[in-house]
């Protein structure tokens, strides 16, 4: 349940979740955002898939159509583009009993089989960027993982095949 350290002092009441975002794992995310009835990537799954279809059609275009997932977080959308699930699904997964009792490293390898099961015939290449390298390297060893294995701006393959780049350190 959230509770009041999300609940910032200013007089807006603004609630923020920057704790939720960098963990090795996406069960704090849903579990704390799962009272607030969060549902904006519900809502977009059907828009990314509309838009990836028309981008595919369009005049000119040659090869899968490739998505850039600004602030990917745990990879949420790339989840829910690529495999046949919902929102609902997720959250229900990641709060529940079994999976809480799971060690982070149980937690990728029992996601790698249950996403490899899910995966949709037309998915998508994903390149997801965002600041809490915790939650992309999360993303790269779950949902996400594509047949494409673009390098990092160094020159490293970045962690299995899908692409989510942090920024370089400093």
């Amino acid at each position: 349940m959230a509770t009041d350290r999300h609940r910032t002092a200013t007089a807006s009441g603004k609630t923020r979740f920057d704790d939720i975002y960098d963990q090795p794992d996406p069960r704090a995310y849903f579990r704390t955002l799962a009272p607030y009835e969060y549902e904006i990537p519900h809502h977009a799954q059907a828009v990314f898939r509309r838009t990836r279809e028309q981008r595919s059609r369009a005049a000119g275009h040659e090869g899968p159509v490739t998505v850039l997932d600004v602030c990917c977080s745990y990879g949420i959308n790339a989840a829910l583009l690529n495999h046949d699930l919902t929102l609902a699904d997720l959250y229900a997964r990641y709060t529940s009993a079994a999976i809480t009792a799971l060690t982070p490293q149980e937690l990728v390898a029992c996601d790698k089989e249950f996403f490899a099961g899910r995966r949709r015939a037309d998915a998508t290449p994903m390149i997801g960027l965002d600041v809490a390298a915790n939650a992309t390297r999360t993303r790269s060893t779950w949902a996400c993982s594509t047949r494409r294995t673009p390098r990092t701006s160094n020159g490293a393959r970045p962690v299995p095949a899908c692409a989510a780049r942090s920024p370089a350190p400093d």
